[in-house]
């Protein structure tokens, strides 16, 4: 009687749900290296534009801590990711160099 092994497989939809966060990592990743390039042909140094994205990071990572998990925020308001989005032009690079 010949037994046949049952191989261990990830239900097709986690597999898809895998496969799309990657891609959406990937997606982010050649975005950031974009904004870099950006920075990097205005003329900032390689530590100024870490900088600079790793701040922008920060607020946008605290900030979707904060709304759909109900958490208290940790960056006061005013200086948090919505009110960066609430500006464009030189309301929002004065607001940003705040």
């Amino acid at each position: 009687m010949c037994t046949r092994r049952s191989r261990t497989r990830k239900p097709l939809s986690t597999s898809l749900q895998e496969r799309s966060t990657g891609e959406r990592a990937n997606g982010l990743v050649q975005r950031l290296w974009s904004y870099c390039n950006v920075l990097r042909d205005d003329g900032l140094s390689y530590g100024d534009y870490l900088e600079q994205l790793t701040y922008l990071l920060f607020l946008k990572m605290a900030d979707e801590q904060t709304n759909p998990f109900s958490r208290p925020a940790v960056v006061p308001e005013g200086l948090d990711w919505p009110s960066l989005l609430s500006r464009d032009g030189d309301a929002l690079e004065v607001q940003y160099r705040s």
